[in-house]
């Protein structure tokens, strides 16, 4: 009867113990989960960057003519040159899409959660003109 007890007892302590750390970990798993799909956001338009640079100096691509921009993305994929292997998929499903900027070349823009605009904005190492997050929106941007 003794044992049937302390096995009754040490049960609800290791419940307890999930419910806890459930409640208090979900907050830090949440910021840490935005964090990284912020990483991987950037992370990504480095990547598709690095692909157009080396298209461009290869004489494949031109930019920024708007004709270009809009084939550019296929151009890195495929054919002889394979800059890349896919078009990666931003963190939350959205698209990369490609356009010029305000200082000549190219700007590579997508649709992320808006945890992670939050993630961007509380980051201050990121907080430069290559990389914009639309303050409260889910825009996220790398100028190139």
């Amino acid at each position: 009867m003794f044992s049937l007890i302390i096995t009754i007892i040490s049960i609800a302590l290791v419940a307890a113990l999930a419910v806890a750390t459930i409640y208090y970990g979900g907050s830090a798993f949440t910021a840490g989960s935005a964090k990284a799909q912020l990483a991987t956001a950037v992370s990504q338009a480095q990547q598709i960057a690095g692909a157009v640079t080396l298209a461009v100096s290869d004489g494949n691509v031109t930019v920024p003519t708007a004709t270009a921009l809009v084939s550019t993305l296929t151009a890195l994929t495929g054919g002889t040159t394979n800059y890349l292997t896919t078009i990666p998929t931003a963190p939350g499903g959205g698209a990369w899409s490609i356009g010029p900027n305000a200082g000549g070349q190219f700007a590579l823009t997508t649709t992320v959660p808006a945890s992670v605009c939050t993630a961007y904005n509380n980051n201050p190492n990121l907080q430069n003109t290559q990389y914009t997050c639309a303050l409260g929106g889910t825009t996220f941007t790398y100028n190139d």
